[in-house]
C-alpha cells in the first residue's frame, strides 16, 4: 500500500474559469492546510496596518502574514481572466469576494436565478 506524503503540497489548486462551486471547496480546504489564520483571512477583511513595522502588535502581524499568504494563494491559482479582476484588491477578503460575486452573483442575482425556474418549469 502506497503511502501518501501530503506535506509536498505547495500549489493551490488551479482555476479555469469554470466550475467554480467545486473550486471554492478546494481553494477553502487548500487554505486551512497551511492554516486556520490564513482560511480566516477569506471570512473577515482585514484593514493593513499604519504606520512603522515596529510598531504592529504581534496578533496584527500574524494577521497580516495570513492575509498575504492567502490573497497569494489565490492568485496564483486564478488564470489571467480573474486575476486582472481581482489585482487592485487590497486584501484576500476583497478577491475573495469579488470571485464569488463574479461566478456565484450577489443575493439578489440568486433569488433571481430561483424565481426564474421556478416560472420557466
Amino acid at each position: 500500500m502506497a503511502s501518501h506524503d501530503f506535506s509536498s503540497i505547495k500549489s493551490p489548486p488551479k482555476f479555469d474559469g469554470l466550475n467554480f462551486p467545486i473550486w471554492k471547496v478546494k481553494m477553502t480546504l487548500f487554505l486551512k492546510s497551511i492554516g486556520v489564520r490564513v482560511v480566516n483571512a477569506i471570512a473577515k477583511d482585514f484593514i493593513e496596518p499604519q504606520g512603522d513595522e515596529d510598531t504592529y502588535f504581534n496578533a496584527m502581524t500574524k494577521d497580516y502574514e495570513a492575509n498575504t499568504k492567502a490573497q497569494y494563494a489565490l492568485t496564483q491559482a486564478l488564470n489571467d481572466d480573474d486575476l486582472s479582476r481581482v489585482l487592485n484588491c487590497k486584501s484576500a477578503y476583497d478577491v475573495w469576494n469579488d470571485l464569488i460575486v463574479t461566478h456565484e452573483g450577489t443575493f439578489q442575482v440568486k433569488i433571481f436565478k430561483i424565481d426564474l425556474l421556478r416560472f420557466t418549469i
